[in-house]
């Protein structure tokens, strides 16, 4: 083990981060006319493409690293190259299918309480109360006043 390997959980979060990022913005900026399963496809075929290549090319450069005389370089570059490769397929699986429980949520016209709330829309339980009173939800006001 290496004392560099606890710098991972940042590399691995920015990573992360920012794959999220380029398949939201993909998604954003498909044809709102269409379905969202054609949308998702048309993020996937795009961002997907995008995300992949970068993973695989920061994978193996990791990999390729492992092959270091240094240990703790080595350790290091092995844990890299595995994160990112698991950061890949959760990215790809688990973050795609989110987006789609979120897409099918704002369709419905249901609001959420930072991406956590699935309320019914005339619920007053979370959702629906006087702190919601606006069509657009908490973490989009926030993103759109800040960003």
């Amino acid at each position: 083990s290496s004392n560099l390997n606890p710098i991972l959980v940042f590399l691995l979060i920015g990573v992360g981060v920012d794959d999220m990022y380029v398949l939201i913005q993909a998604y954003d900026q498909t044809d709102h006319s269409m379905d969202k399963h054609t949308r998702i496809a048309h993020m996937m075929k795009n961002a997907g493409l995008a995300i992949t290549i970068t993973s695989f090319t920061d994978c193996f450069a990791f990999a390729l690293s492992a092959s270091s005389s240094l240990p703790g370089l080595a350790h290091f570059s092995v844990f890299a190259a595995l994160g990112i490769f698991w950061d890949y397929i959760c990215q790809i699986t688990i973050f795609t299918a989110a987006m789609v429980y979120d897409i099918k949520r704002k369709e419905e016209g249901r609001k959420d309480l930072l991406g956590a709330c699935f309320c019914a829309p005339k619920g007053n339980f979370c959702c629906q109360g006087k702190l919601f009173t606006k069509k657009e939800s908490l973490l989009s006001r926030f993103m759109k006043n800040s960003y």
